[in-house]
């Protein structure tokens, strides 16, 4: 969280020489991992962390971005959706997700995703710090959701027009 993502992955290479992990354990050096760009690695350890704990919420979180920045969009959207069935109260699993459909041009089930985003993000406080989003505020995240929406409704509307 504060930017010293390689003094963390060190010292939790350590703590996983030492002691058998566990699953968060393992989340947070996937974490590290991709917060330095070693995608590849990051994807391990998330892996590794999912067959410790198969219903942990993290690790299936963190694999999808991982898988997404490594351009493998369909194995993102299923990491993500795993996200989503664990926790359908995850603002930023449904968020992700809703991403992860417009990237490869599903905006049906895109705008159903943000839609949910944002309907679960309406009941909360607006200075709310959303979870595991570094920081980010109910209100802050709802003005983006509510943006995109309008944006990706006016662009399926024109992909409709050109149909017909």
């Amino acid at each position: 969280d504060y930017g010293h993502s390689e003094r963390a992955r060190a010292l939790l290479l350590e703590i996983i020489e030492e002691e058998n992990s566990d699953a968060r354990t393992l989340t947070l050096l996937g974490q590290a991992c991709a917060n330095l760009g070693r995608w590849s690695e990051a994807e391990g350890w998330c892996t590794e962390a999912i067959e410790a704990d198969k219903v942990a919420l993290e690790p299936y979180y963190t694999l999808a971005l991982v898988q997404q920045h490594q351009g493998e969009l369909a194995k993102a959207v299923e990491a993500m959706k795993k996200v989503v069935f664990l926790d359908r109260t995850f603002v930023l699993g449904h968020y992700g997700l809703a991403g992860l459909y417009h990237d490869q041009g599903r905006l049906a089930p895109a705008l159903k995703s943000l839609d949910n985003a944002r309907r679960l993000l309406k009941s909360l406080p607006h200075q709310e710090i959303v979870p595991e989003s570094g920081g980010i505020s109910v209100g802050s995240l709802r003005e983006t959701v509510i943006r995109q929406l309008q944006q990706w409704g006016a662009e399926s509307g024109r992909i409709e027009e050109a149909k017909v």
